[in-house]
């Protein structure tokens, strides 16, 4: 909570406001599980927060063909009006199949609900291990000197790799 303060520090008024979006009704309830942890943290909280959305679990669910998928699986805010409005994103970020490796690297499974994931899924989980395969050991290869990879988006918008020095 301490660092979600102090981007307002300096503001005179103004809440502290959340949106919780995503989950659905999961076979293995890991989504209300998730939910119920997130809602008691925010309710030990000695600040006022102010939940403004709540579209989880049940209330973020379709069922089809007896297997439950979410509504939703991404939003996006307007900063300027404060609009959030559902969001798919192409541009996942650099270095895409890296930071998926070290999340595939992680855990037992390549999906906690592997029938409701989204169509770009086996393409994003083929891509991951073929990186996987062709650098298996990426700390050496890619972070020589233990040093981290930056990046900034460009005027068209697009991810480039900052070379050190820049």
């Amino acid at each position: 909570m301490n660092s979600i303060k102090s981007f307002s520090e300096h503001a005179e008024c103004g809440r502290l406001e959340v949106h919780l979006v995503g989950g659905f009704s999961d076979d293995r309830q890991l989504s209300q599980k998730l939910t119920h942890q997130l809602l008691s943290e925010f309710d030990k909280q000695d600040d006022d927060i102010h939940l403004v959305t709540l579209c989880v679990t049940e209330l973020n669910d379709r069922e089809e063909n007896e297997n439950h998928f979410p509504i939703i699986y991404g939003i996006a805010v307007n900063i300027k009006t404060a609009e959030i409005y559902r969001a798919s994103f192409q541009d996942r970020g650099p270095e895409e199949q890296l930071r998926a490796a070290r999340a595939l690297a992680g855990g037992p499974n390549l999906s906690t609900s592997p029938l409701a994931e989204p169509p770009h899924f086996v393409d994003h989980i083929r891509s991951t291990l073929m990186f996987l395969k062709k650098f298996p050991s990426p700390e050496n290869i890619l972070f020589p000197g233990n040093k981290a990879l930056l990046y900034r988006k460009n005027k068209d918008g697009l991810w480039e790799k900052i070379s050190p020095g820049n």
